[in-house]
């Protein structure tokens, strides 16, 4: 999730979906607001405290099957916690607007860092930049996504356990479950996936198998298919003056390990996938209209995709059905509710 730019987003969205009962939780309970306030910095400093001692975080260990541990930890903490703040009767707290908005605010805010100022990637310059340029990397950012993931997902679980007992749904119920439960599924797989994405720069010539390639720091990786230059596909202006064309994509031909060969054209932002990965048409080298340029695809692999996925596609039914409620309805929703 870190680094990408529909982390921003969903969080821009989420908070417009409940800027009404932000605006209201402001106004009349503003005492309580100072107790999400002191979490939300709790999780703040520790998290700076560990950037001091501990330096970055280490995304490359996190990688599987040490991310697949890291899941199960994360849901045993998100179950635990769950029943022993239903026992402590402070889940209702907890997952009230007056603690919500404080995380929520903070994370977007430590976010809102990553698009104001330039993220220099993972590498010998990384060590050089400053907190500013490596927002992606610290540990406040990851401590606050962690405490804002945890009071989404014992806001799930709680109206999910209200709704069960009650056995009646209204549309209102449904879309406050399917966009908390998005926001956590994009929070929680996107985060995963960070530490097991791979991208690899594929330089690829015509006529020669491409199986084998290195990535930025010299790690070699060995694809579970062979690529093949077929040729390149130009986009040339029409009703302008002369002009160079532009690169339109890639032809292809694509050796995976078990099937049969197939041929492809991967596009200018049309991706094609083979075998859990996704290639990208990122550009050639050499000079325009000469033979035997060097056309650059951009491998990418991350298994924990399909569940941002599944999170987008809960975020959208809960704006659709937010939308298709009366305006009355949407005026009496809370965040809190009672056992």
């Amino acid at each position: 999730m870190f680094g990408h730019p529909e982390c921003f987003c969903v969080l821009c969205a989420f908070m417009i979906y409940k800027m009404e009962s932000i605006v209201k939780g402001m106004g009349r309970r503003q005492r309580g607001m100072w107790k999400g306030l002191v979490l939300c910095a709790g999780w703040g400093v520790c998290g700076a405290v560990l950037q001091c001692c501990c330096g970055e975080v280490p995304w490359e260990k996190g990688a599987w099957p040490v991310s697949g541990y890291l899941l199960l930890l994360y849901g045993g903490i998100l179950g635990v916690g769950y029943v022993l703040l239903r026992r402590a009767s402070l889940l209702r707290q907890l997952t009230s607007c007056q603690v919500a908005v404080p995380a929520l605010l903070g994370v977007w805010g430590v976010t809102l860092l990553m698009g104001l100022f330039p993220q220099v990637p993972e590498g010998l310059a990384a060590r050089e930049a400053g907190f500013l340029h490596r927002v992606g990397a610290s540990w406040p950012l990851l401590g606050l996504y962690t405490w804002l993931s945890l009071l989404l997902g014992w806001v799930v679980l709680y109206r999910g356990e209200q709704l069960w007992r009650r056995r009646s749904w209204t549309v209102s119920d449904l879309s406050f479950c399917c966009f908390h439960l998005g926001l956590w599924l994009v929070g929680v797989a996107g985060a995963l996936g960070h530490a097991d994405e791979i991208r690899l720069r594929l330089p690829l010539r015509t006529g020669v198998v491409e199986r084998r390639v290195l990535d930025g720091q010299g790690k070699l990786y060995e694809l579970p298919f062979g690529v093949k230059q077929e040729g390149l596909l130009w986009q040339h202006a029409s009703g302008q003056p002369p002009a160079l064309p532009s690169l339109a994509g890639v032809e292809v031909g694509l050796y995976p390990l078990q099937g049969k060969p197939q041929k492809k054209q991967v596009r200018v932002n049309r991706p094609v996938k083979i075998d859990g990965w996704s290639l990208y048409a990122m550009g050639y080298e050499g000079e325009t209209g000469v033979s035997g340029q060097v056309g650059i695809l951009e491998a990418v692999y991350n298994p924990w995709i399909p569940g941002v996925q599944a999170g987008i596609v809960c975020l959208m039914a809960g704006a659709v059905g937010w939308l298709l409620q009366t305006p009355s309805r949407r005026k009496e929703e809370r965040v809190g509710w009672k056992d």
